[in-house]
């Protein structure tokens, strides 16, 4: 069977597993069976696994390699597709010449399961080439804070001298350096009183939304919650009007691409659509092309309802500290962010407005900066707030002996330059770069777009590319 076929096969097989972010045990217990049928010793250890390849007979003189990748996708699907993440499998699509896979209106997981069926594939075919022990790492809960790294035992790898990561998107990009993570949660609480009037839901939907990483901030696409927010100081602007709730719940490292608003006033209903209406028309023109699907209405929920509203100045408060909470890319160097801000989740009803920041930063210096901006802004417009899940930068090493052999291995096999660049996202490599500090560290991976999105979409010619590649930089580290 060919590299491909093995590639889509084994694709399958995870797929048909449920394994979101906090859902990983299916998974994780596959993965450990698999090991078991191929003869291999494996390891849970806190919710993660480790499995050992021996070295071939010919590398026994050799420290061991890692080779890492994470076992749980982000699940974000189409609006009205009926999906359960915890219990339904993905449904795979590949076009006739097989060149791509995507999923049917959901995430593929190709972050990171292109990661797990490597390693499959070099559990597979571990007789066929020369390689030094292997640790085999997979990690739980990456994408909700690097939740298993934070917990595996790094004492059982620390002989190990390289970590080749899977967790990049784009072939022929080497990924040397990542940013580190905080989060930042603030709390408002304002008051509400009994109102009577017409009630609306403000809805948006079909934002191209996406991995916050990366300078995707500074691509100046629209997000949920200030776009409601925005259209909302519009409407307030020319009609009485008062908030009662507004939902963009959302994963902090993803760009919200859809949410909800609910309002009441008593102006003039046709009126008040119909200004409405402009409104939408001027963002949806604004945002044409950064995101082609926005969709966004206004429906009316009720007539003359009578019912618990945050007041009008705490209606004018949420707005504004929705719209003007730092958010975006806020240092850069030659265009690189250094240090950004994406709001990954806003919540307002029952007289509470919660706000989560995720930050990311090139260095402490730079996180220490922004995280102080936010915690201020909080401060000063008079919420509380709460800093938690402190993820550490992966510092680049100079004169790297990996990136010597990365390099030449690409060139050795043909392939167009590759490129070694720093990564404004938070990698688990932060972590192992921190436990171990000795090894060296790059991360690549094949090419994969739309990640985060039901438009992500596995190159699979590239699938095999990378894995001839990992097998042949396996074989050169000695």
């Amino acid at each position: 069977m060919k590299t491909k076929e093995k590639i889509i096969d084994l694709f399958y097989e995870i797929a048909s597993i449920p394994h979101t972010s906090g859902n990983t045990n299916r998974i994780i217990q596959y993965l450990k069976k698999f090991a078991q049928q191929n003869h291999l010793k494996s390891k849970e250890i806190n919710g993660n696994l480790l499995i050992t390849i021996p070295s071939s007979s010919d590398m026994q003189d050799k420290n061991p390699i890692i080779i890492q990748g994470h076992c749980d996708m982000v699940g974000v699907k189409e609006k009205d597709l009926k999906f359960d993440f915890l219990n339904d499998s993905i449904e795979i699509k590949i076009d006739k010449d097989k060149n791509f896979m995507t999923a049917n209106q959901t995430t593929l997981g190709a972050d990171d399961g292109i990661a797990l069926v490597y390693m499959m594939l070099l559990i597979q075919e571990r007789n066929t080439f020369k390689h030094p022990k292997i640790y085999c790492v997979i990690t739980r809960d990456e994408e909700i804070g690097l939740l298993g790294a934070k917990e595996f035992d790094f004492n059982e790898i620390k002989d190990a001298d390289y970590v080749l990561n899977l967790d990049t998107e784009a072939e022929g990009l080497f990924v040397i350096s990542s940013s580190g993570g905080e989060e930042i949660k603030g709390t408002y609480k304002y008051e509400m009183n009994l109102c009577l009037g017409t009630v609306y839901e403000l809805s948006v939907d079909g934002l191209t939304g996406g991995h916050s990483g990366g300078n995707t901030l500074g691509l100046n696409g629209a997000q949920a919650s200030r776009l409601i927010a925005q259209t909302l100081g519009h409407l307030i602007q020319m009609y009485q009007l008062q908030l009662i709730s507004i939902d963009c719940s959302g994963l902090n490292n993803v760009i919200t691409n859809e949410g909800k608003a609910l309002f009441i006033s008593n102006a003039p209903s046709q009126q008040l659509i119909n200004s409405a209406l402009d409104i939408l028309k001027l963002y949806a023109s604004c945002y044409a092309l950064t995101d082609p699907k926005i969709n966004m209405n206004l429906k009316i929920v009720n007539h003359a309802d009578k019912l618990q509203a945050f007041t009008r100045q705490s209606t004018g408060n949420i707005l504004f500290n929705i719209m003007y909470v730092p958010y975006g890319i806020f240092n850069s160097y030659k265009g690189f962010p250094l240090a950004s801000v994406n709001m990954g989740s806003c919540i307002a009803g029952n007289g509470v407005l919660e706000i989560k920041e995720h930050v990311r930063f090139a260095d402490n210096n730079f996180g220490n900066l922004l995280k102080n901006r936010i915690i201020q802004y909080f401060t000063l417009t008079g919420a509380t707030f709460e800093v938690s899940k402190h993820d550490p930068p992966w510092i680049k090493k100079v004169n790297s002996k990996l990136q010597q052999i990365a390099t030449k291995v690409w060139s050795d096999l043909g392939y167009n330059n590759p490129q070694f660049v720093d990564m404004h996202a938070t990698l688990e490599t932060g972590l192992f770069n921190e436990k171990l500090p000795n090894a060296e560290i790059i991360s690549f991976g094949p090419n994969i777009e739309k990640i985060h999105t039901p438009k992500e979409k596995l190159d699979l010619n590239s699938s095999v590319r990378i894995y001839k590649y990992l097998k042949k930089i396996i074989e050169s580290l000695n």
